[in-house]
């Protein structure tokens, strides 16, 4: 088996998200269930956009104090990790607990 040669292209056009193995590593994390992690990782990688999206002069996802923030519906977020809004919602809480994230809801 060999490595492949990768392109500072392939880098940055990457179409893969980045897992934090701090989730799996650190005692803090112990209570997370494997589906939080999952979102957690999303979530970051959404993050990683944004700040890409204002590094190329979009001020689209920073907030009245500066911090760069991602903007996904939990529908959204449901389809594509194909589960159901109150699984989704349990997630979030728990990530929210642990300081991972912070949700702020807006509109309906």
């Amino acid at each position: 088996m060999a490595i492949d040669k990768t392109s500072v292209k392939d880098i940055i056009d990457k179409n893969y998200a980045e897992f934090d193995l701090g989730l799996l590593c650190e005692d803090k994390y112990k209570s997370l269930k494997h589906i939080d992690m999952v979102v957690y990782t999303l979530l970051n990688n959404q993050h990683g956009l944004s700040v890409k999206t204002t590094l190329n002069g979009s001020k689209r996802y920073i907030d009245k104090n500066g911090y760069i923030f991602i903007s996904i519906a939990r529908e959204k977020l449901c389809k594509v990790l194909r589960t159901t809004r109150p699984t989704l919602n349990a997630s979030l809480k728990r990530l929210q607990e642990l300081e991972l994230i912070e949700v702020v809801n807006v509109g309906n």
